[in-house]
């Protein structure tokens, strides 16, 4: 989901009361790496389950699932999987839409059901990432980002992971590969992640930072430029965490209720 997209959603949607209870409430898993990317686990069944109940309700037969083939083993497809899945992983709260899917479902003949279809994942054999980008561009659809990532709420999901669990949302990918080559030390990418952890936390809490953003810019260049990143990424990213607090607003989050 961007970001733009959800600015335009009314803080009555649906969305955005489950991501509000997603981030403000403790939730019932052991594993405190998991309980940590608990909003993106809410967020990623909610937009299939979502577009499917849609399809259900409008007599569509299809839903297109951007998958490509490498996605296709770590992505679920299955719709009464992922519904399963839905309601033995999370409380009431967030199950609603099953049940809505669940009274659909029952109301028609198995014929009559939408088909999850991933395109790109079943014509394999014809996949090629770099003809569709190119048609992309002819088209004037397409604008890469100095880093490819599925989700402009990562920053949000960093304070929240750090904030209630003390984990890490996304600077492990970056940490992992260094430590297991040798290139960094266990102690020194502790160190890194509370560095990072303190300047998140600050930018959302203390007023000193949120009003003088061009030194907290410099922090983030930093901290990212330290783990490798070109001058083009770590400004990138730098952007997206600085808009941290706009975050909050957009989804209507109370930073203290985290």
């Amino acid at each position: 989901m961007d970001i733009e997209h959800i600015s335009h959603m009314p803080n009555i949607s649906e969305y955005k009361q489950t991501m509000i209870k997603a981030f403000e409430n403790k939730v019932a898993i052991n594993n405190p790496f998991e309980a940590s990317k608990f909003p993106c686990l809410i967020c990623d069944d909610y937009m299939v389950l979502n577009a499917y109940f849609m399809a259900l309700k409008l007599y569509i037969p299809f839903v297109f699932y951007c998958l490509d083939p490498t996605q296709l083993y770590i992505v679920d497809t299955d719709i009464k999987f992922i519904m399963e899945k839905h309601k033995k992983l999370f409380s009431p709260d967030y199950t609603h839409i099953v049940k809505d899917i669940e009274r659909e479902m029952s109301r028609r003949d198995s014929s009559e059901l939408p088909i999850v279809v991933s395109y790109f994942a079943k014509n394999v054999s014809e996949y090629s990432r770099e003809d569709i980008i190119a048609y992309l561009k002819s088209k004037g659809l397409y604008e890469k980002s100095p880093i490819e990532q599925v989700c402009s709420l990562r920053p949000l999901l960093d304070y929240y992971s750090f904030k209630k669990y003390d984990q890490s949302y996304s600077m492990f990918e970056f940490l992992r590969p260094k430590v297991l080559n040798g290139e960094l030390g266990r102690e020194a990418a502790l160190e890194y992640l509370n560095e990072f952890r303190m300047l998140i936390v600050k930018m959302v809490e203390e007023a000193e930072m949120k009003n003088n953003l061009e030194n907290s810019k410099e922090k983030f260049n930093e901290l990212f430029s330290r783990v490798g990143l070109t001058l083009d990424q770590a400004e990138y990213l730098t952007e997206k965490y600085l808009d941290l607090i706009k975050y909050h607003e957009i989804l209507n989050i109370n930073p203290e209720n985290i």
